[in-house]
């Protein structure tokens, strides 16, 4: 079958095909762009994979996902503009609710500053711990626009644009994550939470270009300006 339709504003197109049987059913999804999309419209576009089951609970075995030409303010209100491509296989792991784990990883064709509504980030990894109430991701690895981080974070859908996160970093230009941050190159740690539009940051830092600097700091950002609440150097 080819349905087409939207979801989510989002045009697309999917083509099905079950191989197997119910006791071990394989179903392959294209999706593609509808049919009459104004060009430059970003849609996804892809493969992914069920393995699934009839008669024994976890219905679902198995899922790979390879999808290009996400855009998260697509889908999710509020959500910075990117361009994501997906490559995901999740497992589900034994409980008594369905939560599915596996790797992501995701690279971001077009990076940018929050305050242009972008997303700082050209690549990530991480293992991902995904259910219908919430996603969580650990060891992730991140590249962003200049520096790169490591930590873990927490979504909860009913709550789609409140996130939080934890991350230690290096070489990280504040001016590439902000354009209201000067340029620098940092190491340290912060603890992130967004909310409503807000994203809040407390962490240390230590400055690895110019003056030996180190500082506590906690700031509210978002598209509009950055505040500083706190921030204590020290030489």
């Amino acid at each position: 079958r080819s349905p087409a339709g939207t979801i989510s504003h989002v045009p697309l197109q999917a083509d099905f095909k079950a191989l197997g049987s119910l006791v071990n059913l394989s179903i392959d999804t294209e999706v593609q762009p509808q049919a009459g999309t104004v060009v430059g419209t970003l849609s996804p576009r892809g493969t992914a994979r069920a393995q699934v089951t009839s008669f024994e609970a976890p219905y679902i075995r198995e899922l790979v996902a390879d999808l290009k030409d996400i855009d998260p303010s697509a889908w999710v209100s509020g959500a910075p503009i990117a361009r994501l491509d997906l490559h995901a296989e999740l497992k589900p792991v034994p409980g008594p609710s369905f939560v599915a784990r596996g790797p992501v990883r995701a690279r971001n064709g077009s990076p940018g500053t929050i305050d242009s509504g972008q997303l700082p980030v050209r690549l990530a990894s991480a293992t991902v711990d995904a259910s219908s109430a919430a996603l969580r991701i650990s060891s992730a690895t991140v590249e962003l626009t200049r520096g790169s981080a490591r930590g873990g974070f927490e979504l909860e859908f009913a709550r789609a644009d409140h996130w939080k996160a934890q991350a230690q970093f290096v070489g990280i230009d504040p001016s590439t994550v902000h354009s209201r941050l000067r340029s620098a190159a940092l190491d340290g740690r912060a603890d992130v939470i967004h909310s409503a539009g807000d994203t809040w940051v407390r962490g240390q830092a230590r400055s690895m270009r110019g003056p030996p600097l180190a500082a506590d700091f906690a700031l509210r950002a978002n598209p509009a300006r950055v505040k500083i609440s706190t921030a204590q150097v020290r030489l």
